[in-house]
């Protein structure tokens, strides 16, 4: 059997301004059964309890569990210690994607996928980037089952 990860970034994937929707949550709840990902949080919603807290209820409610988060990294270490992946990018892009890549560093993996609506220096095989005002569409998550399955 492979594993496969996905990593969650929530606003502007499941959260497109108005708290979760219902519809886009239903939606990736979807794509995790049917890939039998395990949901890595890469979302700044994990740095917070109560937004935590949130996100695991909704997925649980839907018989998905989040059984990791990525570390966070602040920048000014990140700086220090050189970012695993380089390029002048806003600070939360290349954060995000640090942290992602640490969280990989010392795991062999085969499968996974960053869905996020932040532009991530991620190899394209690799990342989905959702629409912020649209969240994960249909296509979306189409484009991650065939990346999760290699088969793009």
């Amino acid at each position: 059997m492979m594993d496969r990860f996905i990593f969650l970034d929530i606003n502007g994937v499941l959260d497109i301004g108005q708290g979760l929707d219902s519809e886009l949550v239903d939606r990736f709840a979807q794509l995790v059964k049917d890939t039998d990902a395990t949901v890595v949080l890469s979302s700044t919603w994990r740095r917070c309890s109560d937004t935590f807290k949130i996100i695991r209820k909704a997925l649980r409610e839907r018989e998905v569990l989040l059984r990791w988060t990525t570390p966070y990294c602040p920048m000014d270490q990140i700086n220090e210690e050189g970012a695993l992946y380089h390029e002048s990018r806003p600070a939360g892009d290349i954060q995000r994607t640090h942290e992602i890549l640490r969280w990989l560093q010392h795991r062999e993996i085969t499968a996974w996928v960053a869905i996020d609506d932040e532009d991530l220096r991620l190899d394209e095989a690799n990342r989905v980037r959702t629409n912020e005002y649209v969240g994960l569409t249909v296509e979306k998550a189409d484009e991650a089952k065939a990346k999760l399955f290699c088969l793009t």
